[in-house]
């Protein structure tokens, strides 16, 4: 079942967040961000565990990130992270936020989702700044 994200679920939250964060899935969280992200966060809970968990990162009025989608192994394959994504877009929707992104390496759950490279003609863009050269000094 989906429920909003409360402060009693960060343990588990983080714990199984940063699960996926050792194997390069997700960024790994703190606590303290976990707080912030409380109002536009979900988990689903299956027997009072916290089996998967969703949030949204809205950065203005037309533009949200959704971070951290995450399922316990166990509990993949079947739809969770399906619903709890389309409970973050709701939300986006109702907000009337016209693009969210999402930066990932599980390219065909998002593409299943109907995410794009591009949108309306825009691309994202992304440098890494370790091989980023400055040719003279500013």
């Amino acid at each position: 079942m989906i429920r909003k994200a409360e402060a009693k679920d960060i343990p588990a939250v983080l714990k199984l967040v940063n699960f996926w964060s050792k194997k390069s899935r997700l960024l790994q969280v703190t606590k303290r961000e976990l707080r912030k992200r409380l109002g536009l966060s979900w988990i689903w809970e299956d027997k009072k565990e916290v089996v998967g968990y969703i949030s949204l990162l809205v950065y203005r009025k037309e533009l949200a990130e959704i971070r951290s989608l995450c399922i316990k192994v166990k509990y993949q394959r079947r739809g969770i992270g399906t619903k709890l994504l389309q409970t973050a877009l709701l939300e986006a929707k109702k907000r009337r936020i016209t693009t969210v992104l999402t930066i990932t390496k599980v390219l065909g759950f998002y593409s299943l989702q109907k995410f794009q490279s591009k949108l309306a003609g825009k691309r994202a863009l992304l440098l890494d700044p370790r091989r980023f050269k400055i040719k003279k000094r500013l």
